[in-house]
């Protein structure tokens, strides 16, 4: 969507860009409403939040399709940022950022929310004027302490009933579980187990054949956090949660320790090198004349 309007848009056709941007806000809501529908209605929706891979699986198209919200939002907020704008003009992009936060709150993701506010941070930083260090510092260590608080919220098997139970001894007791040991704890995961199972770059493919539903595809590849979880973790929660194996990880379930972490060494200075390029051809857009090309450009880079 953003590539489309990116080489379509012209400066004098903002408020065009904008209208198309509404017109396709459209589908994340209709995503989200079919998802609340075949759920059962909202009750039966927020109840099963904490189990909500079992509860959205085989839904995966319009999980992606309502996650396309946070895009949009970004390619509104970019354009937003161009020229002085109209009260009305950030009351309506108050509206479509309320929708975004709505609708990413309903995913149960932490990242989904968190990315939000750090994107239009990046935004405001290229497009109107760089941002001083104690703000990004500040801004940082609320948005890590929100996480934490969302991580441990998301801990109970009956979210509904979380807020009211909510206890500061829980909150101290799951701190090091939840959140600050959730990078180590794949690797610690993989070296205990006593056989190592690999994937041989299966989990990888799940990037493209996620989408597609396993009553379809029954034998489809598993994703790294399914792999992970089944093959090291003895399927602990069942199928209703997953361990995120993280980058590395993800390689040394793959090809293991040996392999693993040379193809991560690899890919990670690939990937490096390609940011780079990207980021100064970015650079050079938003240092020239802003138009709507370069913010959406921008936006895409973001991505």
């Amino acid at each position: 969507v953003v590539k489309h309007f990116s080489s379509t848009a012209e400066p004098t056709k903002e408020l065009s860009v904008l209208r198309r941007i509404w017109l396709f806000t459209t589908i994340p809501i209709l995503a989200q409403a079919y998802l609340i529908v075949i759920a059962g209605g909202w009750t039966l929706y927020l109840e099963g939040y904490g189990n909500r891979v079992i509860s959205l699986r085989g839904y995966g198209p319009a999980v992606i399709l309502m996650m396309s919200i946070s895009a949009l939002n970004l390619a509104y907020l970019s354009i937003s940022l161009l020229r002085p704008r109209s009260v009305t003009w950030w009351l309506c992009f108050g509206l479509h950022l309320g929708i975004n936060i709505c609708l990413m709150a309903l995913t149960g993701s932490r990242s989904g929310i968190l990315m939000i506010f750090a994107t239009q941070l990046i935004l405001f930083n290229y497009l109107v004027r760089r941002i001083k260090l104690q703000t990004v510092v500040g801004v940082c260590v609320l948005l890590i302490g929100l996480g934490l608080l969302l991580g441990i919220l998301r801990e109970s098997k009956n979210w509904l009933d979380k807020i009211e139970s909510l206890d500061i001894a829980i909150i101290f007791d799951n701190l090091d579980r939840v959140a600050l040991g959730y990078g180590t704890q794949p690797l610690q995961l993989i070296l205990d187990s006593d056989s190592m199972p690999l994937a041989y770059g299966t989990t990888f493919f799940s990037v493209v054949t996620n989408p597609i539903p396993r009553e379809w595809w029954p034998g489809k590849f598993d994703s790294g956090g399914v792999f992970i979880t089944k093959a090291y973790a003895d399927d602990a929660w069942e199928g209703a949660s997953n361990i995120t194996p993280t980058f590395l990880g993800e390689w040394v379930i793959n090809f293991g320790w040996g392999l693993g972490i040379a193809f991560y060494i690899i890919s990670s200075i690939l990937i490096t090198h390609m940011l780079f390029r990207c980021y100064r051809r970015m650079l050079k857009g938003v240092r020239g004349i802003k138009t709507v090309k370069v913010a959406l450009d921008l936006v895409f880079y973001i991505y």
